[in-house]
């Protein structure tokens, strides 16, 4: 028995305390998401000094940044989707554990052994993937939107300021340290999850529908899920669209910046990556009005403040102010709409919330690379700023009308079953 469940005054059978959006748990949790998906990040900004201290050209190490990512979309399909099946705490230390030993690895392992290393960083990079379930699972239900709203401001976090951290502390002695740091902070975090929790605040005894199911069975259910949960299918959806517009905007934001009239360098260009910290704001928002039932507004806000968003960098491309601007109420926008997808899908389900988060994510990770593809394919074949903002509006107006469209046949459907009751 753990050291947890062994301080636990709890008498058996009983039920851990309902999870409020500013407790203790929940800003382990918001840490703990931040720091493991910061290990996907790193490389962004660290490929040129891994490649100096190699004595080779940066496009030798650049394959590092997607196997990163192929290792975590990896984790997403076979790693997430065991959270309805083990104890969630041990699966979440477990995964810190392992990034630990790769981030310790990696700044000593011959360049050879990168390719694995980097997949399997990826890979053990999906615990914010697990900790959302597991913090809808123990949240209120008046409070699940502030509680998801809450783990998905410090996973936002931790993907603006890891660069920034990572560049700072590269720039002082190597990249080595920046990993060397990074396992330390694993380290930290299974101490978080494996000690840290108050009493009362482990893997509740929700019902598990998985018991007796073999490990492929439980991933041949995710096709199922699409079919049997409408709700689901319908916010991936949006959470594709969304994610796919939003790509669209990232991958060619740069190209836009460096021709005229900016001429921005590369230091002018990052900076605009701090302009995402108002996702922040967005989530916090989206999760407190979620708790009030205004799930479809808010929706139908976010994806219309997309489009507009859109069309108005689109009419007018060299308008500093303007894109800024713009880059701030587009990121705001899109984080709306993600966390309150997720506190769509995470209202009820209890037993198949962690196949629900991979079935969300799979296709939410489809659409922005379909996004982020179309975009530079229209870019590279002679488009400018203003199509590649038609794209963008494009994927928000598909959202926009079929949550319309879902709207409007809620209410009527509404409207006839008031009609019988009279």
């Amino acid at each position: 028995m753990s050291q947890l469940s062994q301080r636990r005054p709890d008498s058996a059978g009983s039920e851990p305390a309902p999870l409020r959006h500013n407790s203790r748990t929940v800003r382990v949790f918001a840490v703990v998401a931040g720091l493991c998906v910061s290990n996907l990040y790193y490389v962004i900004v660290l490929l040129p000094e891994i490649a100096a201290s190699h004595h080779r050209p940066a496009q030798d190490f650049a394959h590092l940044l997607s196997l990163t990512q192929g290792g975590y979309t990896l984790g997403l399909l076979f790693v997430v989707p065991l959270g309805d099946r083990v104890d969630r705490r041990r699966l979440c230390t477990l995964l810190p554990a392992a990034a630990c030993l790769v981030c310790a690895a990696v700044p000593w392992a011959p360049t050879g052994t990168y390719p694995v290393l980097f997949v399997l960083l990826g890979l053990c990079s999906v615990t914010a993937m697990v900790l959302v379930p597991w913090g809808a699972d123990l949240a209120d239900d008046a409070a699940r939107g502030r509680v998801v709203g809450t783990i998905m401001t410090g996973l936002i976090l931790g993907t603006l300021l890891c660069r920034t951290v990572a560049g700072a502390l590269a720039q002082l002695a190597s990249w080595r340290l920046v990993y060397g740091t990074a396992a330390v902070l694993m380290a930290l975090c299974v101490a978080a999850l494996y000690w840290g929790l108050p009493s009362g605040q482990t893997d509740p005894r929700r019902p598990r529908d998985t018991d007796g199911e073999s490990y492929l069975h439980l991933l041949g259910s995710l096709p199922r899920i699409l079919l049997r949960t409408p709700h689901v299918g319908e916010r991936s959806l949006y959470g594709a669209l969304a994610f796919g517009a939003f790509s669209a905007f990232w991958a060619v934001l740069p190209l836009h910046l460096q021709a005229r009239p900016f001429s921005f360098g590369p230091a002018e260009i990052g900076l605009f990556a701090l302009l995402g910290g108002a996702g922040v704001v967005g989530a916090s928002a989206a999760g407190r009005l979620a708790d009030r039932g205004l799930q479809t507004p808010t929706t139908l806000a976010a994806f219309a403040t997309v489009v507009a968003t859109f069309l108005v960098l689109g009419a007018w491309p060299g308008s500093l102010a303007l894109l800024i601007v713009g880059t701030v109420v587009l990121d705001m926008g899109i984080q709306v709409a993600h966390i309150t997808n997720q506190s769509v899908i995470y209202a009820g389900n209890p037993a198949m919330r962690s196949r629900i988060t991979t079935t969300y994510m799979v296709l939410y990770f489809v659409g922005g690379t379909l996004g982020s593809a179309v975009a530079a394919t229209v870019w590279g074949r002679g488009g400018n700023w203003g199509t590649t903002c038609l794209v963008g509006a494009g994927m928000g107006a598909c959202a926009l009308a079929v949550a319309a469209l879902r709207a409007g046949l809620g209410r009527l459907r509404a409207g006839r079953t008031a009609d019988v009751r009279r």
